[in-house]
């Protein structure tokens, strides 16, 4: 007998092109799940970006089924397998398809960018109910509104096995993270929770920050509640959150609406040494940040300086000055950020990428893409990097025309990569920006 091996079942195996799906086609897309059962066992089944008939859904039921298929596959991705289906065949085509499922065999599944919507929710509850072992379950772009979200959230046992679960880019507004809020709280092994770009407004997200600051800590390794409109309050709501996940690795706060109070609050968090001291990225794009947030920053990166490798602060009001003090402050601190440092987009000229550059450390990278660094600046900058061991990121967006401080005393009379006046000249822009 033929050694069992453990595979993907892949749609896009043999064409990753989009298409509508025939019965005939879903046979040849899922040959493989009707082959010797003795050559194959599927862990995984992924029917993503190809949009499925009514026909072919049973085609691929029955694939399910089968024995190379159903005793082994646990994990199941099927975004975006409805585009362009009328209503009602969609959801005929998702509820044949997941219904072929053995549920208690289930531990992930992704419905992305299905149009779901109440009614679809309404058709999988369900199923999605009976999965009790399901520990990952992701929702990216499908219509959800408040009510769905709720739905989904009564539909999954209490107390939950989720590990997972993730919420982006509906429309499920401050009702739908009050609901997930309620959930929060039964879930003791949730590790990975993403609600973002889903309107969440400052009562809904408060109930949400306030579930996630009341949930057993511990197990909280990656948190995005990006794209958010929280405000000020939910920003207090939001530190005591933080706190209470020590463990928390990856972080992303970006354009989360907190105001001037609530980012003071989430920045004096984070820099305590006992809030997520093993965080290896954290985001804080489009948040306002400046020249007067330096300091508050280098206490972040000081008290994460043996794990943090990732810093994003994209889109924010950093420009020149406050990247010639925040580059400063980091040496003067004798800290940096190891891995990739993003600050893309901030109005900053040469003299502000040449001061990070000075302090880039060997093996990091300088991402400055969407800024205002002159031809001549950039050359500068890749030589300086190069003599570091770092690396200058994408500069596809870059405005070399736009740079108005090229001719800036400390950027042409700044010292070559191989000088030894690169502290001088970092003690000058200081004073500059004083």
């Amino acid at each position: 007998m033929a050694a069992i091996a453990t595979s993907v079942l892949d749609v896009r195996a043999s064409s990753d092109a989009r298409e509508m799906v025939t019965a005939d086609r879903a046979k040849e897309l899922l040959s493989g799940a009707f082959d010797d059962e003795s050559s194959h066992s599927y862990s995984c089944v992924s029917l993503c970006g190809k949009s499925y008939s009514r026909e072919a859904s049973v085609v691929v039921a029955e694939a399910l089924k089968s024995a190379s298929v159903s005793p082994s596959a646990t994990d199941f991705d099927f975004a975006d397998i409805i585009a362009g289906r009328p209503e009602d065949e969609a959801l005929e085509v998702l509820t044949t398809i997941i219904g072929a499922l053995d549920a208690e065999k289930v531990i992930r599944l992704d419905l992305s960018d299905n149009a779901l919507g109440e009614k679809g929710v309404r058709a999988l509850m369900d199923m999605i109910g009976a999965m009790v072992n399901l520990k990952s379950l992701k929702f990216h772009n499908n219509g959800l509104s408040e009510l769905s979200v709720s739905l989904i959230a009564d539909c999954l046992k209490k107390p939950c096995s989720i590990e997972q679960l993730e919420f982006d880019n509906n429309m499920s507004g401050s009702g739908g993270a009050v609901a997930v809020a309620g959930l929060l709280p039964s879930c003791p092994n949730l590790t990975v929770f993403r609600m973002s770009s889903s309107r969440v407004r400052p009562d809904g997200g408060e109930a949400l920050c306030k579930g996630l600051a009341s949930m057993q800590p511990g197990s909280l390794r990656t948190l995005d509640l990006s794209d958010s409109m929280f405000g000020g309050e939910t920003g207090v709501a939001l530190a005591d959150a933080l706190r209470n996940h020590n463990q928390l690795a990856h972080v992303s706060l970006s354009d989360s609406g907190i105001e001037e109070d609530g980012l003071e609050a989430v920045l004096e968090a984070l820099s305590e040494e006992s809030t997520a001291p093993e965080m290896a990225s954290l985001n804080l794009s489009c948040l306002e940040l400046g020249v007067d947030h330096c300091d508050a920053l280098v206490s972040i990166v000081r008290s994460k300086k043996t794990s943090l490798v990732d810093l994003t602060l994209d889109d924010n009001e950093f420009d020149s000055e406050g990247a010639c003090a925040l580059a400063a402050a980091l040496t003067e601190s004798g800290c940096a950020v190891k891995g990739t440092l993003r600050i893309r987009s901030n109005m900053m000229g040469n003299s502000g990428a040449l001061a990070l550059a000075r302090i880039a450390p060997c093996g990091s990278t300088l991402d400055v893409d969407g800024n205002q660094i002159s031809e001549k600046g950039v050359e500068r900058l890749r030589a300086i990097l190069a003599s570091r061991g770092a690396t200058l990121g994408p500069l596809d967006e870059n405005e070399p025309d736009m740079d108005e401080d090229e001719d800036e005393e400390g950027d042409d009379a700044a010292p070559a990569p191989d000088d030894d006046g690169e502290v001088d000249a970092l003690t000058a822009a200081l004073q500059k920006t004083l």
